[in-house]
């Protein structure tokens, strides 16, 4: 399991394997003003830089334009005299969509890019180029995944071997971290509409029955993740009993009893439960094995032990 390590010994001439835990999410949070709080990441995210910057081979920045890479960026410049190298991908605008932000990130990428004074470089992905590498790029992930931010990460890496990195920087993890999903203003909606008047939340569930049914669940009834499809009952049906049987409590996700500890807040246990399972399983699984693709190493300055120390600062 993520952050666990095997110890295998002999013993008696039998082999004997045991897991041992050397990370886990902080129990506690600091109650600290927001201006204290912020001190203490900030320079918790420029000591994680420095300390992964690399000296001995190239490294350049996958850049969105969006807070977490810019921010990222902007530390860089503030304490790395050496010039940051950006990369930013975005896609053929298809023949009809109704935004095509969701394709391309050009315009804010290159926009950040040019106030932040990087060496930018960009590059349009056709669909036919896509649709020729899509077949590499699924049996480069190993396993069933249906993340399509495989596809402009195999690209972005593509686009950064082909200019002689050899190390890339992500903000990987911020997300997760600092509650960047829209998904995690749920649990505030709900309080909103459970302190509406009786008569009302009932014309509502006339109305709109399934959402109002939804927040008559409980957390880890309702929440599947950031990118969650199927409930737990409906993942245990794709399973055999053999497969079952090698998960504790058949819990297909372990890091389920994140979303039942009420100690925390509906939020934090929403962020806990995908720093455990999306967070790993998905996002650094499908980051690692695109990059590794192209022989390139993935740095990620949000995850590192400073970082995850100070977010016990934060409380939502």
């Amino acid at each position: 399991m993520p952050g666990t390590i095997l110890v295998a010994s002999l013993n008696n001439g039998k082999v004997q394997i045991k897991t041992e835990t050397y990370w886990q999410l902080p129990e506690t949070n600091l109650d600290l003003p927001f201006k204290e709080a912020s001190n203490i990441v900030r320079e918790a995210l420029k000591e994680s830089i420095l300390i992964r910057w690399p000296t001995e081979v190239t490294a350049g920045y996958f850049f969105s334009g969006g807070l977490d890479s810019s921010a990222l960026v902007a530390l860089h410049q503030a304490q790395i005299k050496e010039p940051v190298r950006t990369y930013t991908v975005g896609f053929e605008r298809p023949q009809t969509t109704r935004d095509f932000r969701y394709y391309s990130e050009l315009a804010q990428a290159g926009a950040a890019a040019r106030y932040l004074g990087t060496n930018h470089f960009e590059r349009v992905i056709p669909l036919q180029e896509v649709k020729e590498c899509l077949s590499l790029i699924l049996s480069g992930m190993d396993e069933p995944i249906a993340d399509p931010t495989a596809i402009p990460l195999y690209f972005l890496s593509q686009l950064a071997l082909a200019n002689g990195e050899k190390v890339v920087f992500s903000g990987e993890g911020a997300d997760e971290l600092f509650g960047g999903y829209t998904t995690y203003f749920e649990p505030a909606n709900y309080r909103r509409i459970n302190k509406l008047p009786e008569f009302v939340k009932r014309l509502m569930a006339n109305m709109f029955p399934d959402e109002m049914k939804r927040f008559s669940r409980s957390l880890s009834e309702r929440y599947l993740g950031v990118g969650g499809l199927l409930r737990a009952d409906q993942k245990r049906q794709l399973y055999s009993l053999k497969m079952l049987h090698l998960s504790k409590k058949n819990q297909v996700y372990p890091a389920q009893s994140y979303l039942e500890d009420e100690r925390y807040s509906e939020e934090d246990r929403m962020l806990r439960f995908d720093l455990c399972s999306w967070l790993p399983e998905d996002v650094l699984m499908k980051s690692d094995k695109m990059t590794m693709l192209h022989g390139l190493e993935t740095r990620l300055p949000y995850l590192g032990s400073a970082i995850s120390r100070a977010c016990s600062c934060i409380t939502l």
